[in-house]
């Protein structure tokens, strides 16, 4: 190649930079992907979701008896709605089903032992019933009973995902039976400089404690709307309270049909109960869905539409310049014929060192990219996984590339061999 040594470099970092940047914007469209496909496999069109709330005045404390009337209040909704034609279940939680508040914390396998399991996790309060109106079983331990829902009451269920997570960091074993606790939230009790986070209540200041723990008595099956950006559910803890005591409250409808119709009504229905009941965002738990997803969804048309505009980029920019290239050749490889060379030999000779000059920088890119995933700088963090997910990716990248150097490198060389060889020795 007729390239000197400032183009030739260019055209390495350019091919080296394109190997390292499209397979991860790939993987970026990849988890997006996933997520939406997770989702998407819930049964979120036979619920409906909104938010409840008992109007009150903003400056009154909970007290125990403004909370056994808020729970009558709520029983009495329950019983009215599941009167209604095709409803199958009513449940409450504190957020829409699917979200959480993200937490950390440590669990332990026996009292005083050392962590087994210290992680992320999201946490949710729920009523009774949420599991079995969401028809998901407990595939481990025991459900939650009427003494769990007591203010007192120290028990929490965890999903499969969180299950999963302990027994990769346990070795072995299940969480039933075991205690968690969580941490205080980054740079609420440590000194700045990295010291570990001491444990804390999630229930109020009042009694935040370093001593509080809560036992796990079941593991449910995971719900699938909370997924990773590998697809994998989220590791979730549920505490088990009443309605009456939930600050903020989202009520979910198991139906059969079609739910915009009660959705429609739900606030007419909430007025005859009590007139004091708020309805807010009453919709099918599709509509839920697809919002949370909305966002995820035009982050992808724009993912998608950015990295095969970079792709068509490169590979325009490497065609171009191969084609002039070899374009500026063709007295050479006139004259290469005449002299008895066959044009298998000067397109071979020609597309080596084109394929040479690719190799070099596809090479030096994809030997960065897959350093940087052997040393855990992967998207999952396990070489195992990451390396050959990416090496796909930059198989498909390098395909791409090298396809667009080789038809640059053959049309002109086509032409050239198709000179007459007298014509080109007197060029000469």
């Amino acid at each position: 190649m007729r390239f000197g040594r400032i183009w030739t470099g260019a055209m390495i970092v350019q091919v080296a930079l394109t190997a390292i940047g499209i397979p991860g914007a790939l993987e970026s469209v990849s988890q997006t992907m996933r997520k939406v496909q997770t989702r998407a496999q819930f049964p979120s069109r036979e619920y409906l979701a909104a938010r409840i709330d008992l109007d009150r005045p903003f400056e009154r404390e909970p007290t125990p008896a403004s909370q056994d009337r808020r729970a009558q209040t709520f029983e009495a909704l329950t019983r009215r709605i599941a009167q209604e034609p095709g409803v199958v279940a009513v449940t409450y939680g504190d957020q829409v089903v699917g979200s959480g508040t993200a937490r950390f914390g440590e669990v332990e396998s026996f009292p005083g032992g050392r962590p087994a399991y210290e992680g992320a996790f999201r946490t949710a309060m729920v009523s009774p019933g949420f599991f079995e109106a969401l028809d998901r079983p407990i595939v481990a331990g025991r459900a939650f009973h009427g003494g769990d829902f007591s203010p007192t009451a120290r028990t929490v269920i965890v999903n499969e995902a969180f299950a999963q997570a302990f027994s990769r960091q346990a070795g072995s074993g299940s969480p039933v039976g075991a205690r968690l606790r969580y941490f205080a939230k980054s740079g609420d009790d440590d000194d700045g400089a990295g010291a570990r986070p001491k444990p804390a209540e999630r229930f109020g200041a009042d009694e935040a404690s370093a001593n509080k723990w809560f036992e796990i008595v079941g593991v449910v099956r995971d719900i699938g709307l909370d997924p990773d950006d590998s697809g994998n559910e989220q590791a979730h803890v549920f505490h088990a309270v009443s309605a009456g005591a939930m600050s903020s409250l989202v009520m979910s409808v198991h139906m059969r049909g079609n739910p915009a119709t009660l959705a429609a009504r739900l606030p007419l229905i909430a007025a005859t109960v009590d007139a004091r009941l708020l309805v807010q965002d009453s919709q099918p738990m599709a509509e839920w869905v697809r919002q949370r997803d909305e966002h995820l969804i035009v982050m992808v048309g724009a993912q998608v539409v950015v990295t095969i505009l970079v792709l068509f980029l490169s590979a325009l920019g490497i065609f171009s310049l191969m084609s002039i290239s070899v374009s500026r050749r063709t007295r050479e490889i006139g004259l290469r014929a005449a002299l008895g060379a066959t044009p298998r030999q000067v397109l071979a000779r020609i597309l080596s060192r084109a394929v040479v000059l690719m190799g070099s920088g596809i090479g030096a890119g994809g030997a960065l990219l897959l350093l940087a995933l052997a040393l855990g700088q992967g998207p999952s963090g396990s070489p195992a996984e990451d390396v050959p997910l990416f090496a796909g990716y930059l198989g498909m990248t390098s395909a791409v590339m090298l396809t667009a150097c080789l038809l640059a490198c053959i049309g002109p060389a086509r032409r050239a061999l198709q000179i007459n060889p007298t014509d080109a020795l007197k060029e000469a």
